[in-house]
């Protein structure tokens, strides 16, 4: 066997030498500059207002924050490096027009340099600074800002950095006009630094730059402070009176001195909204402040009015018709009411975005496509609301299974008919033993022919308890239970077929037409299959369920609602129509699911694959029972957890609170993680988004949630 010669020769170990030298004194004098996050914004015009020294910024806007600090190991002399120069440009379209002026500040909100105007492209940079863009280029502002600002020498054991921002000052209104609409300010920062460096030390000069993340946009759009406002989301009757579907208050909150004049709205149908523009005759705008005035309406006979309002749309103009102005630094509060066409569909709902035309000041030509926008979080009922029996996973005896009222109109349910109709159902599958009332309502004249599969009641409240009705908002209300027991194999459906002869209001009017009456199931589960995986009894099932109870009597973990009345085999058992606790899930429990996995021949090895030849295979209708989002420690990852049965794949779609599509994220299953980036791939900005939920079962179903609210912040 060779070895290699392993002698240095001279000529190698010069040049190693000065590899070494060179190497070590490229990395002498390096500072980091690291953007500190912020959020992208409207800037506004002023009112003339400068900055000015030593910390009035006057109109202007802290819009790029940064920080420097000393990275190099190597120079650790004591030295600290000196920041002679700030050269600021713009690689946004912002032009010298739009940004007047520009100031660099310090971390205490003085203000270190500037403020000043650009000095032109291709100027020649003052002594202490880099070279600026040549003319020519496409950088379409810069500006010089000659200063000395120490940066503290590196220090692995107290290591020190100093922050600065950049803040911007736009042109006012009548500069902006329309033309620099969305005009975007993108800032890049280069800094020139001084450090001794070497032995003996040699005064040395360094340039690093930063391109900040976030583009801040020139915005001459009037509106700047605007907010959804709550209400009661009453269902709107069918050929009745108008009912409310959006709430809103504008305010001018800007440092100039003009009014807000707003002069039109655009409206349509947000991601949930049902109905189409054939179930209204007409929307009204009312001020709200004070007595209602209306201020406008858009109907079925003005030109704009069409398809454009239906879910995907540009939306139906309603003009403010003269222009609502709103004095300078006040708010005004408005909504909307819609006014339902007699053809229009019972059960479809509203859920409006709003895009404002606001001018400012009047008669200001402004851009509409950049127009801000509103999503109201609040979905609107056509019709005289839903009575539903829902759809229910059941097992064995005693269940109950409620009658439920959903966004029915004041004063709320006072009376339900079932008598020359019925609600029918499979005699095989389950029997009906009763109709037990939720107070303040009572049952009357309750018959269940078993054989038939068919029963008739009345249900009512007594009229001197009417304020009690239920109307089923913000959640479904129960009204009654329905009172059922198994009698097919698990596996199989009955359909509960709701039909009804009268509908009444707490006050006795009929609205029997205006009701949307839904019919239920029920499926029925096998006791036993904890997992519901099987249709059976298994060992994997005992295991699964003597892992939930350990933490007994604290609690039951890993297992849904729907699993723990699966699990309920064996005495003391739950009442009917409650949840068991580990007061009812015992070790009994365990033992009998492991006789019932016994008495089946499935042994855990083979859990997933046995099953009587005489017990169906599960339809597994998509259930969700409860949905779990929670954020990791730092923010930057999200995850979702869903309980339920039969769910293939889940999928979420964030927004912001101006209705615009954010962030999306789907996954196979019942588990989904997602980073909080939008679809861009940026990061979001720290705030409140709105998300939707959406799971697909195995056989096709579709399940949505309601809206619901997520903070990011990290």
């Amino acid at each position: 066997m060779k070895f290699r010669n392993t002698r240095v020769r001279p000529l190698t170990a010069l040049l190693s030498l000065f590899a070494l030298v060179f190497c070590s004194f490229v990395g002498y004098g390096q500072v980091q500059m690291m953007e500190v996050p912020s959020v992208s914004q409207n800037l506004e015009p002023g009112a003339g207002t400068v900055m000015a020294l030593p910390n009035d910024l006057g109109d202007g806007t802290v819009v790029f924050p940064f920080e420097i600090e000393d990275v190099d190991p190597l120079a650790n002399d004591g030295d600290d490096p000196e920041v002679t120069c700030f050269l600021v440009q713009n690689l946004g379209t912002a032009t010298s027009s739009d940004i007047i002026e520009i100031a660099v500040l310090d971390q205490d909100g003085n203000i270190v340099a500037g403020p000043k105007d650009d000095d032109g492209i291709g100027s020649v940079p003052p002594a202490g600074c880099p070279l600026g863009a040549p003319a020519g280029s496409n950088i379409l502002w810069e500006a010089f800002f000659p200063v000395s600002e120490t940066i503290p020498d590196f220090d692995p054991d107290n290591p020190e950095s100093k922050i600065f921002a950049v803040a911007v000052r736009i042109a006012d209104t009548s500069t902006l006009v329309d033309h620099s609409q969305n005009h975007t300010i993108l800032l890049r920062v280069t800094i020139q630094f001084d450090e001794e460096i070497g032995s003996p030390q040699v005064p040395t000069t360094f340039t690093n730059s930063l391109t900040e993340s976030v583009k801040d946009y020139a915005w001459n759009g009037g509106v700047n402070g605007f907010q959804a406002l709550s209400f009661s989301p009453e269902p709107i009757r069918i050929g009745g009176d108008p009912g409310v579907v959006a709430r809103f208050q504008i305010c001018d909150a800007d440092a100039n001195t003009n009014e807000l004049r707003l002069t039109e709205l655009r409206l349509v149908q947000g991601p949930l909204g049902s109905a189409v523009i054939d179930d209204f005759e007409a929307f009204t705008l009312y001020k709200i402040n004070g007595t209602p005035e209306q201020w406008g309406e858009v109907n079925s006979s003005d030109l704009g009015w069409g398809s454009s309002f239906n879910r995907g749309g540009s939306g139906i103009p309603l003009d403010v018709d003269p222009g609502f102005a709103i004095q300078d630094e006040e708010c005004a509060s408005f909504e909307i009411r819609a006014s339902t066409a007699a053809t229009a569909m019972k059960g479809r709902n509203v859920h409006l975005r709003i895009t404002f035309k606001v001018e400012e000041p009047t008669f200001t030509a402004i851009d509409v496509s950049v127009a801000p926008s509103l999503q109201m979080s609040h979905i609107i009922m056509l019709g005289s609301g839903v009575l539903r029996i829902p759809d229910m996973q059941i097992t064995g005896m005693n269940n109950l299974v409620p009658i439920e009222v959903v966004g029915f109109p004041q004063p709320g349910l006072g009376r339900i008919a079932v008598q020359t109709n019925s609600v029918q159902f499979d005699p095989n599958v389950i029997h009906v033993e009763a109709i037990e009332p939720v107070e303040p309502y009572q049952v009357d004249d309750f018959l269940a022919d078993n054989r038939a599969g068919r029963f008739t009641f009345t249900l009512f409240i007594d009229p001197a308890q009417s304020d009690s009705a239920e109307v089923g908002i913000p959640e479904p209300s129960p009204v009654a239970f329905i009172k059922l027991s198994g009698q097919g194999h698990p596996g199989q459906r009955s359909i509960l077929l709701f039909q009804t002869d009268l509908v009444e209001d707490s006050t006795g009017d009929d609205v029997t037409n205006d009701v949307l009456v839904v019919s239920g199931s029920v499926t029925l589960l096998t006791p036993g299959d904890v997992d519901m995986l099987d249709g059976i009894p298994t060992v994997s099932d005992m295991l699964l369920l003597a892992n939930a109870i350990v933490s007994c009597p604290e609690e039951i973990t890993g297992l849904s609602d729907e699993q723990k009345r699966i699990a309920d085999v064996a005495p003391p058992q739950a009442e009917a129509g409650t949840i068991p606790t580990c007061n009812e899930l015992t070790s009994a429990d365990v033992a009998e699911i492991a006789e019932l996995a016994i008495t089946f021949g499935t042994p855990a090895s083979t859990a997933s694959l046995a099953r009587p030849p005489s017990v169906p295979l599960p339809e597994s209708p998509l259930t969700v029972q409860s949905i779990r989002v929670y954020p990791l420690a730092d923010g930057t990852m999200w995850r979702l957890r869903l309980d339920g049965q039969g769910i293939a794949s889940v999928q979420v779609i964030g927004f912001d609170l101006m209705g615009k599509k954010r962030f999306e994220a789907v996954a196979a299953g019942s588990k989904l993680a997602w980073a909080t980036l939008d679809q861009s791939g940026r990061r979001l900005a720290n705030g409140v988004y709105l998300y939707v939920v959406i799971v697909r079962g195995v056989a096709g179903e579709i399940w949505h949630s309601t809206i619901r609210k997520m903070a990011v912040l990290r």
